[in-house]
This record gives C-alpha cells, structure tokens and sequence, in this order.
C-alpha cells in the first residue's frame, strides 16, 4: 500500500470527511495512481542512454574524419546532447498549432448528456489504470 493510501486511511479514521480507500490525487478507490511513477527514472535514465550513445556514434564517426576534431567520450556524447537541447529548446508551444482544439472540445464537452458525461468519465477513469 503506498504512503498516500496510508494518509488517507488514517485521514478517514480520525473523522476528518475522508472517505476509506479514496486516492488523493483522482479521488477514487483502488487507483494506481502512486504505482506508476516509479518507471520514469528508468525510462528518462534510457532516452539519456540512448540519445548519448547516438551521439558519440555520430560524432566519433564524422567530425574526426570532416574536420579533424577530436573524439569524444560517453559522458561528452551527454553533456553535448544536454548543451544542444538547451540551445535548440525543449519543444515548448508551436505557434500557429492546434488553434481551436480548446474551443472544440469545450464545445463537444457542452453537448453531451449527462449520461454521456458519465460514461465518458467512465472509460477514461478504465483507462487510467482504475
């Protein structure tokens, strides 16, 4: 069990209008919400990899032969991928992308049902791992 169903547990015992079993994030029983973070340093940990050994591949394989530079090691091949990420950005907000999304789904979200509101909340709640 984790911590945060644990808070909530005791939240509920001691009368405080917590409901027993309830997550604290989404606000639902039997969620998984704490159970899922735990795979993302693993993961940021293997695009690092990744993206460092392409570029000491890259680079070891073209700029010592075009232009006479030096080689460089695993931890440069990171370093460098960092310093272009920072210079070239972090892929933030396209301008001219996505107009109208926000009103489209306002609208969608406004002419539905109730019912339909429910059963849409449903099957994202199922898809979020409820």
């Amino acid at each position: 069990m984790t911590d945060l169903n644990k808070e909530v547990k005791e939240g509920a015992k001691e009368g405080d209008g917590a409901q027993e079993g309830k997550c604290g994030w989404c606000g639902h029983g039997g969620c998984h919400c704490g159970r899922r973070f735990w795979k993302w340093p693993f993961i940021i940990a293997a695009i690092v990899a990744v993206k460092g050994a392409l570029v000491l591949f890259l680079w070891n394989a073209l700029v010592p032969d075009l232009f006479h530079g030096p080689n460089i090691t695993f931890v440069q091949a990171i370093e460098l991928a960092v310093l272009a990420k920072v210079l070239v950005g972090f892929g933030g907000h396209h301008w001219g992308r996505h107009r109208g999304h926000r009103h489209h789904w306002k609208a969608r979200w406004a002419a539905l049902s109730p019912e339909e509101r429910e059963k849409l909340r449903d099957q994202i709640r199922k898809r979020c791992g409820e």
